[in-house]
């Protein structure tokens, strides 16, 4: 993230839609509880969405592009991001071995 708190979408796929979870929010005027309510889950999980902190699923992916009518847009994004290479992988990687 950049020293305003927002998520830089040229660091990663998952970060490109993070980014553009809220994008697409702040435009159609929702608020996280609003946003929530279409994707299946709570305000917190929006916020962390858009944070980068959690990642989108297959389901919530579709409910966005249902709702928002962007033509598939973040299950194509949210593919893409699944099939990248992962700039965090050691970082994942450890934190499985600190888990284990």
């Amino acid at each position: 993230m950049s020293a305003s708190g927002e998520i830089d979408p040229k660091s990663s796929l998952w970060a490109w839609l993070a980014r553009d979870l809220r994008f697409y929010r702040e435009k159609h005027g929702l608020s996280g509880t609003q946003l929530g309510k279409i994707i299946g889950c709570v305000r917190s999980t929006v916020s962390n969405l858009e944070a980068g902190r959690y990642r989108l699923d297959d389901k919530q992916a579709r409910a966005l592009d249902k709702e928002w009518n962007t033509g598939g847009h973040f299950e194509r994004l949210l593919w893409f991001a699944q099939t990248a290479h992962d700039p965090d992988w050691f970082r994942t990687y450890t934190q499985f071995e600190a888990d284990a």
